[in-house]
């Protein structure tokens, strides 16, 4: 691998096991240079490696260097492998690895094996295999799979080499409350709540796709396999699924067509709704800004007129406060959405 410095700015490469004890060897430029200067270094043993600039570390100059074994097996964590780059495309298909996990849901492939396991930070992978393989796939286990890193329609999947279960009737993760399905949700065990829906289309293979409405107004696609017996009479009348985040986009740029791969359907339960004191708001009334005081980390930010009808909202870096200052003055719903639950509350808009 090679680093250049093309600037008259002092600049390093420090990987030394050192200042990063879990690299697998050290690798060092020397002390901070201007530039113009070439660091070459080759990586003999397979792993991930750290590394910084030692000048510019306070304002985040690091990286991280992943190092494959062609002809073995690297472990890397699911974190790691779900890494895409900005047209979707999985950075390390086609590399040769093992990932562990527990198995969530069911075989959604009747003739071999599509099934996902998820580790205990809700980082899961597709486990996809033409062929039947000796293993039954049951939820709960724990499996250790030794295999390939595979994208199919935007998929990050493992094709695997052998499955080994560690142990059986392990507890699920818990289902991350979401309202847009992203990259970030692949392979992750969600939940969606308070949808409408617009439409179920029947497959060519007697599974459906169901179209819904979420709480703040977003698109969504529930796919729901054949392998899991659902009928129309299970989908419809309900607002809620448990699931699997899934992607099926057949053209380059591989950023597009996420569903969640149903696993239950049931109605909103009272248990995702959060209690009134999870978080505060101050003040109230408000008539510029309304600021969240809680513990929890809150993704997304919703303001309904009484009618049900979204006149205000925060998706991107949410910082825990909402402008209100050209909302016209009136009684309304105020909605957090946070991994835990949706917390509900009325406020008083006086402009």
């Amino acid at each position: 691998l090679r680093w250049l410095n093309n600037e008259a700015v002092p600049h390093n490469v420090n990987g030394l096991q050192s200042e990063y004890p879990d690299n697998p060897e050290s690798f060092f430029s020397g002390a901070p240079a201007e530039g113009p200067w070439i660091y070459d270094n080759e990586f003999n043993t397979a792993g991930l490696y750290e590394y910084q600039c030692d000048v510019h570390i306070g304002v985040g100059m690091t990286g991280t260097v992943a190092v494959y074994n062609p002809d073995g097996s690297t472990l890397f964590s699911m974190q790691h492998l779900r890494l895409s780059d900005d047209n979707g495309q999985h950075i390390f298909n086609g590399v040769p690895t093992t990932v562990t996990g527990v198995v969530h849901g069911i075989n959604f492939n009747s003739e071999g094996y599509s099934f996902y396991i998820i580790d205990e930070y809700n980082v899961g992978i597709n486990v996809f295999s033409f062929d039947p393989g000796t293993y039954t796939v049951t939820e709960g286990d724990e499996l250790s799979i030794r295999g390939v890193i595979d994208q199919f329609n935007g998929l990050l999947e493992i094709i695997p080499e052998e499955i080994t279960v560690l142990s059986s009737g392990n507890s699920l993760t818990s289902p991350e409350l979401i309202e847009e399905i992203r990259e970030e949700n692949e392979g992750s065990h969600l939940a969606m709540a308070h949808y409408t829906i617009d439409s179920i289309v029947g497959t060519d293979t007697s599974g459906y796709n169901v179209f819904v409405t979420t709480y703040l107004g977003n698109n969504a696609t529930i796919r729901v396999g054949p392998e899991t017996g659902f009928t129309l009479l299970d989908i419809e009348g309900y607002n809620a699924v448990r699931g699997i985040g899934t992607q099926f986009d057949g053209s380059f740029p591989f950023t597009s067509g996420y569903q969640i791969l149903a696993l239950e359907f049931e109605n909103a339960l009272a248990d995702i709704n959060l209690d009134e004191d999870a978080i505060s708001i101050s003040p109230n009334p408000a008539s510029t800004e309304i600021k969240f005081i809680s513990d929890l980390e809150i993704n997304e930010l919703a303001l309904y007129s009484l009618d049900g009808k979204v006149v205000k909202t925060s998706k991107e870096n949410v910082n825990d406060q909402l402008d209100v200052s050209s909302v016209h003055s009136g009684i309304y719903l105020i909605r957090a959405f946070t991994k835990e639950g949706i917390w509900t509350s009325k406020v008083v808009i006086q402009n």
